[in-house]
């Protein structure tokens, strides 16, 4: 399954520039140029434009590529959707790139191999993390699960102090369940929604040392209804 998650401006840059510092693979496409793709990977940035090394043989004339519009795709730790404009082909020897304009809104594609569980609406996800040294704790409403990871709703003040990548351990009961689910995650995604408020999509870590928890969970969640994947949204 998989599902396009926009990031909001804050997020999108944090991807960006992480995408920068480790050369993230570029992928161009335009209706114009039929099945013709463009590839490379980004060498640099500043703040007006993205700027990436051409790769290959390109089938199209690189510098006539100037003044398009364009779709992209980087591949870097996850893959990321944009749109985009070329604004310049510069050369340099044998080197050819193309000069991006620098997206304000990039989304992140939210590949989950397994439905997600809605639960009811009082369920709850206690999130512990550090940020800036000072230990942080925040109880959740939790929206959806699956044996891969979650998704929980945090007031805007509050996700403000986690970032995409950042290592969270959660603590939460599913109905019917006594015990205590205790799993570290990674943060995912983290999606403006309204009042202020924004969607962030974690995923469990699965390291010997939660094998055992996560393993219930599956059992857990095998015996309960579950959906197609889809955005979450919040009313």
């Amino acid at each position: 399954m998989k599902t396009a998650v926009k990031l909001d401006h804050r997020n999108t840059q944090i991807v960006l520039d992480a995408a920068v510092r480790t050369q993230g693979q570029v992928v161009l496409e335009s209706a114009a140029w039929g099945n013709i793709t463009v590839n490379g990977f980004l060498i640099s940035a500043d703040d007006k434009a993205l700027l990436m090394e051409v790769t290959g043989k390109p089938a199209l004339k690189v510098n006539s590529l100037v003044g398009v519009k364009c779709g992209g795709q980087i591949y870097c730790d996850q893959r990321y959707l944009f749109n985009t404009s070329i604004t310049a082909a510069p050369e340099w020897g044998k080197t050819r790139c193309l000069a991006l304009a620098r997206p304000d809104e990039i989304s992140v594609l939210d590949r989950r191999r397994f439905a997600r569980a809605n639960l009811a609406p009082s369920s709850q996800v206690r999130l512990e993390w550090t940020r800036d040294g000072l230990a942080r704790r925040y109880t959740a409403p939790l929206l959806n699960i699956s044996p891969d990871g979650l998704s929980c709703r945090l007031d805007g003040a509050v996700a403000e102090s986690i970032e995409i990548g950042d290592i969270v351990l959660t603590r939460f009961h599913l109905p019917g369940q006594e015990r205590e689910f205790r799993l570290e995650v990674k943060i995912l995604n983290i999606t403006r929604a309204a009042e202020g408020r924004s969607i962030v999509g974690v995923q469990f870590s699965a390291s010997q040392r939660y094998f055992e928890t996560l393993s219930l969970l599956r059992r857990v969640l095998g015996g309960r209804n579950t959906q197609p994947a889809e955005l979450e949204t919040i009313s």
